[in-house]
């Protein structure tokens, strides 16, 4: 009777000591679950970032124009959706105020035949972009520098903020905004290039 109540003894610990076991295995393999990375952005997403960044070059390419030049007002205008609305460089003096592609480019015909800038030109190189994608739209920071061609003087420096949706598969633009860099707007450090280490 002894022998067997010691055998039973035995038996319990092994059995406390096998589920002791598995619950400490559920709780290791329940931790490392949690901790999975999520997946990799999927070929598909990462297809349209680059094709968002392919229209927003061909863009910034046809804002720029040599001394005595032109700005490639088609380019522009066939890189825009139908109804887009671009917002004036945002500035404190001024209330911001959207208008359409055909006043946009107005404007911009406006500045582009001003004498000073006519007399030297203008090109446009984007710094740095943040693009985010989700399905038939899509969002783009991009920091740019406008400067003088053949000089490298920089004019202007600024942020843009775009939105975007794909229109029978091209990616246009359906809203485009400016601010300006200033001593009291400097460009944040998360929209700038990262640092190239030496």
């Amino acid at each position: 009777m002894r022998e067997v109540s010691e055998r039973l003894r035995s038996d319990m610990r092994g059995t406390r000591h096998v589920l002791s076991l598995i619950i400490a295995c559920s709780l290791v393999l329940g931790a490392f679950a949690g901790c999975q990375s999520t997946p990799a952005e999927s070929a598909p997403a990462q297809v349209d970032v680059s094709a968002v960044r392919s229209t927003l070059d061909k863009l910034y390419a046809a804002f720029c124009f040599e001394a005595r030049g032109n700005a490639d007002w088609d380019t522009i205008r066939n890189l825009s959706a139908d109804g887009a609305v671009f917002v004036a460089p945002i500035s404190t003096k001024k209330t911001p105020r959207a208008v359409g592609i055909d006043e946009f480019l107005n404007d911009y015909h406006g500045y582009v035949a001003s004498e000073a800038v006519r007399n030297t030109g203008l090109h446009e190189r984007i710094l740095h972009t943040r693009i985010d994608v989700y399905g038939s739209i899509a969002h783009a920071y991009v920091a740019f520098e406008g400067f003088v061609p053949g000089l490298g003087t920089v004019m202007t420096r600024g942020l843009d903020s775009l939105q975007l949706v794909k229109v029978s598969g091209e990616w246009r633009v359906v809203s485009f905004t400016t601010q300006y860099a200033s001593t009291l707007t400097p460009l944040p450090s998360r929209f700038l290039p990262p640092p190239v280490r030496r």
